[in-house]
């Protein structure tokens, strides 16, 4: 006979296991009936010589074409998409895709296996032959899930059933998905999927290797797709963290389902791939249009590449993250337009009530005297980055800058929590300031104002409540009491290293100046009382002092007159004066005491 990989005429012959011939289709031991030629020592398999010109398989959309791949350097013989392995002689072809299938991998279109539940770890697989199964037997295909009647694959042992016709096209939808390693058909108890992150059970594709489970539906849904963002197609995969590649929209790094290029290394999200492409927002009169390219936000102000939503006529663009605000809250200083929350605004936008600017990136600011380092500022106040904004008219004001509300209640503390302008526990060089609210608990900036329970000592700072906060900003209750923000408390207060009496004095308001007042009073009436002790002190101190000489003296003369004729009566005489002064003297000292 003539194949079309050989020149001349093969002869059918009987070929011994220990001649040592190769054929070459497969690249094995050719052993009993094959197909030679004895003159260029060519040979193939019986088999080999009957396989089709062309095929259909699951592998590949494309019609396959069988071709011989000659190149005997291994660098450059082909690789199968199947099996990642060298091919050693025929293989299937598509020219257009430069797609290649060895013979044993086109050959599994018919065939199948299950898990030996029991022995899974072992990786005992069972044949599944195809048999006639009728709709009355109630085996369940465990695709499907309905009754299987007509050609089925079938393992009696694990009462593993699957349609035929489902089998096939579910591996179809898999080789398409182009996961990088094989993956197996398997019955698995309750798993979460890779795809969708939903509890599945039953029938799963697993690969062992990346541990990676995807479920039928998840498999039959997800195909490849094309992207107006790249020129190739984008298939759906599931990534690691440690993968390194990063979403073309947003930047972050890709985990989890994702969709990616077979041939460069572009990516996205499938958060990101599945953004509506052209929007109508609030922020903006005109549609907006989803495109990639360089832009600032003229939301948020900051500068990056990717994704936008843009209005190409008024060269506007909403970066993806800030399609989430929208204008809810009413402002005194601005009745054109309701203003818009930004909770961190980049650059360096003037507020309209302080007039001041966000200065640098770093959380602490400008030069100071406080702790001989820059981490708060004394020449400007401190406002923090979060906005108030109206993005038609450019208006800006700080969150701090405007009314808050005085009391609020928040699920982090069951007191309420009121508005204080800074809470300061001890100005000292190596004082951290901490959030206490649980989820928290990081430093705070001590220039911030706070919400505080005073009976509880519990701070929080004003990132940490503002899903209470905005609510009533919003108008969303009404009656709320609202009172603006003193900045130069704090500054004052962190501008040494210690807090000064004379800081606490010019801080006082009318109050606690009359209060002050009462203090004072109270304190000098203290010290006339103290006054008059220390006066009666130095009396008795100098009478003590004149007792004391007038008894040394009675001492003396008992002595000169104690050889004397009248030496009882004097001495007696004596005696007595003596013991007078003494107990004078002891009366005196007590009153001292």
């Amino acid at each position: 006979m003539e194949h079309l990989c050989h020149g001349s005429p093969l002869m059918l012959m009987e070929k011994a296991i220990g001649d040592k011939v190769l054929c070459q289709g497969c690249g094995k031991t050719v052993s009993g009936q094959s197909y030679g030629c004895c003159e260029h020592e060519f040979y193939l398999h019986k088999s080999c010589v009957e396989l089709p010109l062309e095929i259909d398989s699951f592998f590949h959309k494309c019609h396959l074409t069988l071709h011989k791949d000659y190149a005997k350097d291994s660098e450059r013989r082909s690789i199968c998409f199947g099996c990642k392995k060298y091919i050693p002689g025929f293989r299937y072809r598509c020219e257009p895709c430069d797609f290649n299938l060895d013979t044993e991998c086109a050959s599994l279109q018919n065939k199948a296996s299950c898990c030996d539940e029991q022995n899974e770890n072992s990786g005992n697989h069972h044949p599944l032959p195809i048999l006639e199964k009728e709709e009355k037997d109630k085996l369940s295909c465990k695709v499907c899930e309905k009754f299987c009647s007509g050609p089925t694959f079938s393992c009696d042992r694990c009462g593993y059933y699957v349609h035929k016709a489902c089998m096939e096209h579910v591996m179809k939808e898999v080789m398409n998905f182009r996961h990088p390693c094989p993956m197996l058909l398997k019955k698995l108890p309750p798993y979460r999927c890779g795809i969708c992150d939903q509890i599945r059970s039953g029938v799963v594709f697993r690969c062992e290797k990346c541990d990676l489970n995807m479920d039928v539906e998840c498999v039959l849904r997800h195909k490849m797709i094309d992207h107006f963002s790249h020129g190739h197609p984008l298939t759906l995969s599931h990534m690691k963290d440690y993968d390194g590649a990063c979403c073309r929209a947003c930047g972050k790094k890709c985990s989890g389902a994702t969709y990616s290029c077979n041939r460069c290394s572009f990516c996205l999200h499938k958060s990101c791939c599945e953004l509506q492409r052209e929007i109508q927002h609030e922020l903006h009169k005109h549609p907006l249009t989803l495109v990639d390219k360089s832009f600032q936000c003229n939301a948020c102000f900051v500068h990056s590449s990717g994704f936008t939503y843009n209005c190409s006529s008024c060269n506007f663009d909403l970066h993806v993250d800030c399609t989430s605000l929208a204008p809810s809250i009413k402002y005194e200083g601005h009745d054109e337009h309701l203003l818009t929350f930004v909770n961190h605004v980049y650059g360096k936008p003037p507020c309209h009530v302080c007039d001041s600017k966000y200065s640098g990136d770093s959380k602490y600011s400008g030069d100071s005297k406080y702790s001989g380092d820059s981490k708060y500022s004394n020449d400007s106040k401190y406002c923090g980055d979060s906005y108030l904004r109206c993005v038609e008219c450019d208006f800006n004001v700080h969150l701090m800058c405007v009314p808050l509300p005085c009391v609020i209640e928040h699920p982090c503390h069951a007191d309420p929590l009121v508005l204080k302008d800074c809470h300061i526990d001890d100005a000292s060089e190596d004082q951290v300031y901490i959030c206490d609210v649980l989820d928290c608990e990081m430093e705070r900036d001590p220039r911030e104002c706070v919400y505080y329970c005073e009976e509880c000592d519990f701070v929080a700072q004003l990132g940490c409540v503002l899903g209470e906060v905005l609510p009533l900003l919003q108008g969303k209750h009404v009656d709320v009491e609202r009172q603006k923000v003193d900045r130069d408390v704090a500054i004052k207060l962190l501008e040494r290293n210690f807090i000064s009496f004379i800081d606490i004095l010019n801080s006082f308001d009318e109050d606690d100046e009359r209060e002050m007042d009462l203090v004072r009073s109270s304190f000098l009436k203290e010290c006339g009382i103290l006054d008059q002790i220390d006066d009666g002190i130095t009396k008795l101190s100098r009478q003590i002092e004149e007792l004391t000489e007038q008894l040394k003296e009675l001492k003396a003369k008992r002595i000169q007159h104690i050889s004397s004729t009248r030496f009882a009566q004097s001495s007696l005489t004596e005696g007595f004066l003596s013991q007078a002064l003494e107990l004078r003297l002891n009366m005196a000292m007590a009153s001292l005491l």
